[in-house]
This record gives C-alpha cells, structure tokens and sequence, in this order.
C-alpha cells in the first residue's frame, strides 16, 4: 500500500477515504491475486494436500481411460472376445475410479473454498472495524458493504474452481500431448497448430473482462450505497415522496452494472464460440487426415481404434486447455475484486486500538483530564480550524461543563478524549499520560458516554443495555439494577417482553428520552471512571427531559468519577464544579456558575439571559 499523507487535497465521491485523504485501490496482477490467496489457504494444507492428491490420481486415471476405450474398439473389430471384455473391464474401472476420486475432490476443494470465504470476510470486517473514526467520516457505507458482499464473494467464488482443475488440467495436458504424439506425431503436428490462436483469443478477453468486471464492481458499491442511504433514511424519503427519486439514482447505477455485463457476456459467449469453432474444425481436419492414412498408406501403429484414441486424446487436450485458459480468465476477473478488498484490508489504522500502556484510573477518585494548548482540524475540512490552542483543567472526580454556542468546537472535545482523533497540536492528558501512549482499548473499558443522538442495535433491551460490558457482569439483577436508576425500569416493564423486547433496527421502537434511559442504564451497568455527556438531553420534550435529567443527575453523584457534560441548556449545568464557555475555539470564560453569572457583560451571562427570555415566549405563548 502506497503511503497516504495527511494534507490538504481535493477528493472525489464514492472513494474510499476518511482522514487520510483519497486512496485508490492498489491493481492486482492474477499472479498477486493467486499468492494471496494461497498465503490464506495454505492454513488449510492438510485439507489441500488431500484434494491435490485426489486431483492427480483422477487425472492420471483419465489419461487411461481414451487408451482402453480405443483398444476394446480394435479388440472388437479384430473379434477378439477375450482382449475386448478384458479391455471393456479397464475402461468400466477407470471410469469409476475417474467418478469417485473426481466426487471426493470437488468435496475437498468445496471445503476449502467455503472456508477461504469466511476468512476472507472476517478478516475483512476486522480491519474494517478497526479503522480510525476518521476514516468513516466520508466513507461510503455501501460501497463498504459491497467489498463484504459482492467483492469477497467474487474473489473466493474462483478458487474452488482454479485450485480444483488447474492441477488437473495441466496433468491432462501434459499426459494428452505425450499419448497424441505417441500415437501419431505428424497428426500431433498439424492439430495442435490451434492453440496459438485460442490463446490468444482467451488471454484478450481476459483483460477485456477485467477492466469491465471491475467497473460492475464500482457500480454495484454506489447502488449498494444509495441503497443503503434510502433504507436508512426511509421516513424522510416517504415524507418528501422520494421514492422515484431514490429508485431512479439506484437504478441508474444498477443498470450501468448491467450494460457492463451484457457487454462482458457477450464478449465471453463471442470468445467461447470462436475457440469452439476452431476446435471442432480441428477434429474434422483430424478425422479426415486420419482417415485418409488409414485408408491410403495402411499404418499398423495407427489403426482405426488408435486413431479413435488420438481423437479422444485431442478432445482431453483442449478440452483441459479451455478450461485453463477459464481458470486464468476467472483469475483476471478475481484480480479485479481483490484490488478492492485487499487494499481495504491492507490498510492499517493509524490509531492502533490496542498498542500502548494500559490505562487503570485511580478508584477513590475519577482521572485527572487536561487539555495543554489543543490545536485540531478535520482533515476533510483543513481550512476550519476547530480548536486553537485550548486549555482546560479538570481535577480528578470533579465535574466539568463545556458549553457555548454550535461550532464552537464542544463536541470536538469529547471525540478528541475519545480519541476518535489524534489532536494537531499540543496534547491531551489522563492522569499527566498522554493519552496517544495509553492503550485505547483500556481508556474505553473506563469512559461512559451519553450522546444526544443515542445509538441503538436491534437487540433485545437487555442486550442494548449490557452492550460492551463482560457477560459476567451483566446478569439480569445487574441490568434491571441500572435501568432502575435510570429511570427505565417502568416502561420496560410495560412491554410485552419486557427485557427481551427487540428493539428493532437502530431502536425504532423506542422514543427519544426511552432511548436516552437505556444509554444511560448502559453507563451505570459499565461503573465508569470518566463521564462524557453530550448534549443528553437537547433533543427532549419537558416530561422526557425531567426523567433523563433525573437519571443523569444520579449518575453525576455517584463519587470516584470525572464529568465532562457538554449542554446548550445551561440550566443543567448550573451544578458542575467548572463550566467553560467556548466560542470559535478557544475557552473564553470560565468558573461557576455564580461567578459567571456575576460578571457583568459576560458570554456566559449573556447566553443564560438569552435562554431564559426565550423560556419566557414559550411559557407566555
């Protein structure tokens, strides 16, 4: 994978980019494509091993199997009975054997292929599911789907197929080459004068093909996402009568996948019948040589059931040729789909999840956070600068409120403590460690978040709530124990299935406040050392915003924790230790409440006036 820097470039949509700028996808010749995927299939090699042996005995079993058939016709014809039925039994056991190695085989390979799949995906929705946020912030989710789907079904689709015959068929070639020239070197001679221009043919094709494969594959991503974006967005498409709108986008995309493919069959139906056409004209050049020496000048080697025998022996050659010249055109094609799933895979994140020191917050008291002259920008936007040089001290088990009008960075903060980021200057503490030398798996396992556009899976209220948090610790008295003091216990226990109701897809059963209780059962369940609250309570009517506040207020007392609450509510900050008023950037005030307040011509007095005028109008209206 080529070396992606972070700087400011133009990119274009449908790519798969994020943080680190556009990414095209690395070509694959079919020699890459085919080590790759024996690098993955050779943790298989026992299964490997056995259905290569398998293809080998099947291969030389065929090769007699021409030779018997051709000797049992000159038996019969010189009507000896004895060599005829000893030949005939030959050729029935040959045949068997050919059918039953040949079933074995296909089961082996089958094995093997099925099982490079579920490899192949797995380990690319791992490396998906490792990648920085940065990365999905102008991802195409469809076209993501599309390299887990279609792509990866693609790139394994031909290995059983590859692996099975490609032994088999050079095995065939070989051992059909050395019988025709054995038989009759001079028809030999003259009949395989046709491989040159099969070749060349098939290997046109080939590269034709790829190139249109891989824009099918292009394609159907985009489908795949508008897809994804309609379905997601279904309420607004129906609300706004978009239904044509989001059909004709998809279908404009589906059908250039089509036109594609059309193209691509009939290139391969147009290549199919030319090398058809030259083999069959090859066996009738065959037949009438052959028959012609037979006839004219007698030849005791090349009698009527040896010629018979060259015959069959020619039809395996080219046959098993065809085939592999398949084989390496599936190879091309394949080539094109792995270009897309193995840069995906290839590439790493730069915030590895896992490296660094492990994080373990003191138990009497949350961690100490600190922010020393921050600088950030959104790569995708490096002309905003969000964050100039902030500076922001919370002690260890205290409660800090960032508020301030939208844009002004708020939000940012909490995705930098997150380290959904890596800031552009300065740095970000826990404890005095920077949080870039810390373990991020271990930072999350101690940080509870609350967001106002709560995140839901469509699972049963039991499972939303022990999301994230060790089986052992999420038994059911646990569980009820957290929505009970999230205020969540009640209407829980109103459903039907009361804690195993499934929630449907992105917890569409659930009202907004009803969400923000099972968010914050969630937290209470994981006993964090560190709270982020963002905006919790923003998108609430006044009766759902009393029992979320409520909850959240019993969150906030519980000791040994430090608070981070971003609000526009200011009325639900009047209690933290520290409130910073940020604005384009930067903290502009800061204190409690009171001292706030009291400043005269302040930011924060100001935006609580302005607040509780509007609160006013809407208690008068």
């Amino acid at each position: 994978m080529r070396c992606f820097c972070r700087k400011d470039r133009n990119t274009a949509e449908g790519g798969i980019r994020g943080d680190k700028g556009t990414k095209a996808d690395q070509e694959r010749t079919p020699a890459e494509y085919l080590w790759r995927v024996l690098g993955l299939a050779k943790l298989e090699w026992q299964l490997l091993a056995c259905a290569i042996g398998l293809t080998l005995v099947t291969s030389v079993a065929a090769l007699f199997v021409p030779h018997f058939q051709g000797a049992a016709i000159d038996a019969a014809i010189a009507s000896d009975k004895e060599k005829f039925h000893r030949r005939a039994a030959l050729l029935l056991a040959s045949s068997m054997g050919v059918a039953l190695f040949s079933a074995c085989k296909g089961a082996c390979f089958s094995l093997v292929g099925r099982r490079l799949a579920f490899k192949v995906r797995t380990g690319l929705l791992k490396n998906i599911l490792s990648q920085d946020i940065a990365y999905f912030d102008s991802v195409n989710t469809g076209d993501l789907l599309s390299r887990l789907s279609y792509d990866c079904t693609n790139l394994t689709s031909p290995c059983n197929t590859v692996m099975s015959l490609a032994a088999q068929n050079i095995v065939v070639i070989t051992g059909g080459l050395t019988m025709c020239f054995y038989v009759c070197w001079r028809l030999a001679m003259v009949s395989f004068a046709v491989v040159m221009p099969i070749t060349y043919l098939i290997k046109r094709y080939a590269r034709w093909s790829q190139t249109l494969n891989r824009e099918i594959s292009a394609m159907l991503g985009l489908a795949s996402n508008v897809a994804n974006e309609a379905l997601g967005n279904v309420r607004t498409v129906r609300a706004t009568s978009s239904e044509d709108v989001e059909f004709a986008r998809y279908e404009e995309h589906a059908r250039a996948a089509l036109v594609a493919g059309v193209k691509d069959a009939f290139g391969g139906a147009g290549t199919v019948a030319l090398t058809n056409l030259l083999e069959l004209g090859t066996s009738v050049l065959i037949l009438w040589l052959g028959g012609g020496m037979t006839m004219e000048r007698p030849d005791p080697r090349l009698t009527i059931g040896a010629l018979i025998t060259f015959q069959l022996y020619f039809n395996a050659v080219t046959s098993s040729y065809t085939a592999l010249s398949n084989c390496v055109t599936s190879l091309v094609r394949a080539a094109g789909s792995a270009s897309r799933v193995f840069s995906l895979q290839d590439n790493l994140p730069d915030i590895a999840p896992r490296s660094g020191a492990t994080f373990a917050p003191s138990r009497a008291r949350g961690p100490a956070v600190a922010l020393e002259n921050v600088t950030f920008w959104y790569q995708m936007r490096p002309n905003n600068i969000v964050l100039r040089g902030m500076n922001v001290v919370i002690p260890g088990g205290s409660t800090a409120a960032l508020v301030g009008k939208s844009g002004g960075g708020k939000t940012t903060v909490v995705s930098l403590l997150l380290r959904y980021y890596d800031v552009k200057g300065g740095a970000i503490t826990l404890d005095g460690r920077d949080i870039r030398s810390l373990n991020l798996a271990s930072v999350h396992r101690h940080v509870g978040l609350v967001m106002q556009d709560t995140q839901m899976f469509n699972r049963t209220i039991a499972g939303n709530i022990g999301y994230g948090v060790a089986e052992e610790d999420a038994t059911e008295e646990a569980i009820e124990a957290a929505a009970r003091k999230a205020n969540a216990h009640d209407f829980i226990a109103a459903m039907p299935d009361g804690y195993e109701t499934r929630l449907g897809e992105r917890g569409i059963r659930l009202s907004g406040g009803q969400r923000q209780r099972l968010a914050i059962a969630r937290v209470f369940l994981r006993h964090p050392r560190l709270l982020l609250l963002d905006e919790a309570t923003s998108a609430l009517d006044l009766e759902s915003e009393a029992a979320v506040q409520s909850a959240l207020d019993r969150l906030l007392a519980l000791g040994g924790r430090t608070a981070v609450v971003v609000a526009h509510r200011l009325s639900t900050v009047r209690h933290a230790d520290r409130i910073n008023v940020i604005a384009d950037g930067e903290v502009v005030e800061g204190g409690t409440h009171e001292e706030l307040v009291a400043r005269e011509g302040g930011v924060y007095a100001g935006l609580l006036s302005l607040q509780e005028r509007k609160k006013s109008e809407v208690i008068a209206e």
